[in-house]
């Protein structure tokens, strides 16, 4: 209760993360609230193709075959949202795993996962998940599996550098003396202390998760049609942008928007945990 209030305390103070965070909250409302927020199926047709905004029972018109825009705006926030949460965890477990391994036991073991991470790195991240979900085919699970597998790498040097630190403390050589093995010292003694940091690198790989998961959308690799997606209505808005331009801004700002709040909160998260970042 006294963490809360003092992170409360915080928001007050950090106008930024207090922004992000309420970016956040409208996002959450508006993916899980969606049914409720729009008395229209995504996929439900209207006449009055390409409407512009404003028009009568669509705030903000259709697309180019006639669909509601806030309907679809709506929908497509569980989209990224699912596949946010979804690559985020994996890459995270992926790399904690990892990382932990290498910091923990050093030597050989440390070199040779280090050597992995540095031939994932080497390959541009997006171009490394468009391979994968070509290869694994266009679909939610895919696009979650390709992001989580290119993602883990931050996870994994970060783990490493706090575990190469932590090893060396006192209440983990009191720990291994009290008998604790290697497992239970990881994952009792060494995780509680992970947290904080792999929150903050977890709000920054949502941030880049939405972003890449529309980048894969655009390009026709992300969820399969007709689900929502903000990425596909940015690509089936593109060959509109001088007659209807509407359509390419409203899903483009959501991102925007979207990416903007994770990464605001992650800043505020980074300095409440780790106040020497503060100026």
């Amino acid at each position: 209760m006294d963490r809360i209030k003092t992170w409360v305390g915080h928001l007050r103070n950090d106008r930024r993360a207090a922004l992000g965070l309420i970016l956040l909250i409208a996002l959450l409302v508006g993916a899980v609230g969606a049914p409720i927020l729009s008395p229209h199926s995504p996929n439900d047709f209207f006449d009055g193709v390409r409407e512009t905004p404003g028009t009568e029972g669509h705030p903000l018109g259709t697309d180019s075959v006639g669909r509601d825009l806030v309907t679809r705006l709506l929908y497509g926030a569980r989209v990224s949202l699912l596949v946010g949460l979804g690559a985020t965890i994996l890459a995270a477990f992926v790399g904690f795993a990892v990382g932990a391994i290498a910091g923990y036991w050093g030597g050989w073991v440390d070199r040779g996962l280090m050597v992995v991470v540095e031939v994932f790195l080497s390959f541009p991240a997006i171009l490394l998940a468009v391979a994968l979900v070509a290869f694994m085919g266009p679909g939610l699970s895919s696009v979650v599996l390709a992001l989580g597998a290119v993602g883990w790498t931050d996870f994994a040097r970060l783990v490493r550098g706090e575990v190469l630190a932590l090893k060396e403390r006192e209440f983990v050589a009191a720990a291994r003396a009290a008998g604790a093995g290697d497992l239970r010292l990881i994952v009792r003694h060494l995780l509680p202390h992970l947290a904080g940091p792999m929150v903050v690198m977890g709000s920054f790989a949502l941030a880049s998760a939405v972003l890449s998961e529309a980048a894969l959308s655009f390009l026709g690799l992300g969820v399969s049609p007709p689900t929502p997606s903000w990425g596909s209505m940015l690509a089936d808005g593109r060959g509109l942008m001088r007659v209807s331009p509407h359509l390419t801004w409203i899903p483009g700002l959501a991102i925007t928007l979207a990416v903007l709040g994770f990464n605001l909160l992650g800043d505020g998260l980074r300095d409440f945990l780790d106040p020497r970042t503060r100026y």
